[in-house]
């Protein structure tokens, strides 16, 4: 996904300009540089500036939806398919091979083989939960290994307040607020995929790799009422 932004007028200029600096004044370090370093400043800084200028920007991003062939038997998803929560019952579902049969899990209905792209999940106060990316083949049937190895790239909050992450080796995180929406940045080119705190637009960890085929976004719902939802940002 590219989005050409056209800032036909002076005064539009003078905005950016604006917004710009008081980023780099709240951030003390620039936000335009040559030497970006990966995951911290190269990722969807552009957001940061966006977010501040929803009144006079067009066009909004990409809106993305649930899968329903995906969702587990125990999920509840909204009519729109942005959101999705923990149901009572097991729904009576076909076991296509898509769907997947143990864990409360479900994809998002567009997968990327190209380009940059970023979507924002609000995970409110539940407990556990991952988001992320997954590739088209991965297995969806009994235990998951939730790591690249096999076909996950994917932030994971267990028992409240423990931010985990599974790359070659298992890391533990730490962030310095809670994390109540969760921003998800892929370049699919670049092999990286970056979460954010997007509260506040700050780095929490970037997986590099080299993708080979359709990534999803995906998403671990955990049995408590609140639901996850997607955001469409509109700017």
């Amino acid at each position: 996904m590219i989005i050409m932004l056209f800032l036909s007028t002076q005064g539009m200029k003078s905005e950016t300009d604006r917004i710009i600096t008081k980023q780099e004044e709240e951030t003390c370090a620039p936000l335009v540089t040559d030497d970006l370093s990966l995951g911290v400043y190269k990722g969807p800084l552009q957001y940061r500036v966006w977010k501040e200028m929803l009144s006079i920007l067009s066009p909004g991003l990409s809106h993305l939806t649930l899968d329903p062939n995906t969702a587990h038997p125990d999920l509840i998803l909204s009519e729109d398919l942005t959101s999705v929560r923990h149901g009572d019952i097991r729904q009576q579902l076909p076991n296509n091979p898509e769907r997947f049969d143990k864990y409360p899990c479900v994809l998002g209905s567009e997968g990327f083989t190209t380009g940059r792209h970023y979507w924002e999940v609000g995970v409110g106060n539940k407990t556990e939960w991952d988001v992320g990316v997954t590739t088209k083949s991965s297995n969806r049937k009994a235990l998951i290994a939730l790591n690249p190895v096999n076909g996950y790239w994917a932030l994971s909050l267990r028992n409240e307040n423990e931010y985990e992450a599974w790359d070659s080796t298992f890391k533990r995180l730490t962030l310095t607020m809670k994390a109540h929406r969760i921003g998800v940045y892929l370049d699919y080119e670049g092999g990286q995929v970056s979460l954010y705190n997007a509260d506040n637009m700050s780095h929490i960890y970037t997986y590099t790799d080299s993708f080979t085929e359709g990534l999803y976004p995906y998403f671990y719902i955990s049995h408590d009422d609140e639901p996850l939802k997607l955001f469409h940002l509109k700017l």
